[in-house]
């Protein structure tokens, strides 16, 4: 009995595979899914949250058949995320792959509709963020970006123009 909690069920080159395969899939649906929806975590926290909850959670509730198989999982999906943590700060390309970049939602006193669309975002709900961030009208903001964190920062326009 006790053989079979620590003996591996599957290969462990499938299960590496496994792994790599659903942390890319999901690293890449996330990365695309709109910036709203992911709040204030990064794709990359929300991601390891999931996987490593998913992979672990066999091995907790006893339906694998061994622990090892949910550990193998486990060690592939932190694998993967410190390899494009490392490789993002080391290359640039691999960085701007990954991560999100801030959008225009504010040019010039007015609202770009292709962020404020393509974010789902309602003039209301742009306007509300506007007034909590100490704003009156559009026509104080010179520009405001949507940040890959979800959250706007806005720029006013200086005092003297």
């Amino acid at each position: 009995m006790w053989d079979e909690v620590f003996m591996f069920s599957a290969p462990v080159l499938e299960m590496f595979l496994r792994g790599t395969v659903m942390y890319l899939v999901v690293f890449l649906l996330m990365r695309f899914l709109g910036r709203r929806e992911s709040g204030d975590l990064n794709a990359s926290d929300i991601i390891l949250v999931v996987l490593i909850s998913e992979a672990a959670s066999p091995g907790f509730g006893g339906e694998a058949s061994s622990i090892f198989d949910s550990l193998v999982v486990v060690a592939t999906v932190l694998f993967w995320a410190t390899i494009l943590d490392i490789g993002s700060y080391r290359w640039a390309w691999l960085d701007n792959l990954t991560a999100p970049r801030p959008r225009p939602l504010i040019r010039d006193g007015k609202i770009v509709q292709k962020t404020a669309r393509r974010e789902f975002l309602t003039k209301e709900e742009i306007l509300s963020q506007l007034r909590i961030n100490g704003f009156q009208e559009l026509s104080e903001v010179k520009a405001a970006h949507l940040e890959p964190s979800g959250q706007i920062s806005f720029l006013p326009y200086e005092e003297n123009q």
